[in-house]
């Protein structure tokens, strides 16, 4: 029985050394991660957080937001799932203002492109052009171009000025803006009807875009609906018959039936995604 005893504590103590070993190796892995997506992410966006601060209210988000689903349901399996998506959702936030911050200034792009290219018809420089239309709008877009006329003030050079403008905004219609300026600056020819161009062939690809995203509406909407409806036949079987649903939160079996139904969850919701997102 010594030895027994002996050998369970040798294992439990290995097990225990590596545990310690993976959480710290995780915890500084997405210390890391956050480090680098408050620094390079929020920046590209304009927006300046400390790496500690993002971190540390994250956190307090995590423990909190567990601690208070477990007072109220009892079920640990839950809290732990809520802890788990709370821990990533500052990403999830970060992709979709990218995603909105892009979309808007797609949106601007024609508008400015054509301000543009109507003052330099009138005589005047392309960041002669820029500074004009920066100063009669806002938004994501005019930042951009406030940072890259900033940027040839201080000497760098414009084709990398306009890279590093790519680069941040990651649009496809932004880089075909940015290769017509670099090549019409390079080999010359006439750069205000170039950029009329682009912002006649933006604005007629963002039309396109607008009439699929109505037409897709409806299988969007209803792969929303499918994936929801699952999970709210269960809270509601839950509140009938908390007795037998809860076997499914307490007992291994129910773990292995819960993980089977977010895999399918997860696999049903990604093609109906496939199906109704058409690139243009």
């Amino acid at each position: 029985m010594i030895l027994i005893s002996l050998l369970f504590a040798i294992v439990a103590t290995m097990f225990a050394i590596v545990f310690i070993n993976s959480f710290r190796s995780a915890s500084s892995q997405y210390k890391s991660d956050m480090a680098d997506t408050a620094k390079n992410d929020f920046a590209a966006m304009f927006l300046f957080i400390e790496p500690e601060k993002l971190l540390a209210m994250n956190m307090i988000l995590v423990v909190v937001g567990a601690l208070l689903v477990w007072l109220y349901s009892g079920l640990w399996v839950l809290a732990v799932i809520v802890a788990v998506v709370l821990l990533y959702l500052p990403r999830m936030f970060l992709h979709y203002f990218k995603k909105k911050r892009k979309a808007n200034i797609v949106q601007h792009l024609p508008d400015l492109l054509l301000s543009v290219s109507r003052s330099m018809q009138a005589g005047t420089s392309l960041n002669q052009a820029l500074e004009v239309a920066i100063e009669e709008d806002k938004g994501p877009l005019i930042q951009e171009f406030s940072l890259f006329l900033r940027e040839l003030r201080m000497g760098v050079d414009f084709n990398d000025a306009l890279r590093g403008m790519a680069d941040r905004i990651d649009a496809e219609e932004f880089s075909l803006v940015t290769s017509g300026m670099m090549i019409s600056r390079e080999i010359g020819g006439n750069l205000a009807e170039t950029l009329d161009r682009l912002a006649d062939m933006i604005r007629r690809k963002i039309e396109m875009e607008g009439k699929i995203v109505a037409l897709t509406s409806q299988g969007r909407l209803q792969g929303i609906v499918m994936t929801l409806l699952p999970i709210l036949v269960g809270l509601a079987l839950y509140q009938l018959e908390p007795v037998l649903m809860g076997r499914i939160f307490y007992e291994p079996i129910g773990w292995m039936v819960l993980a089977f139904v977010f895999f399918m969850e997860v696999i049903g919701y990604y093609f109906i995604r496939k199906i109704v997102n058409i690139d243009v």
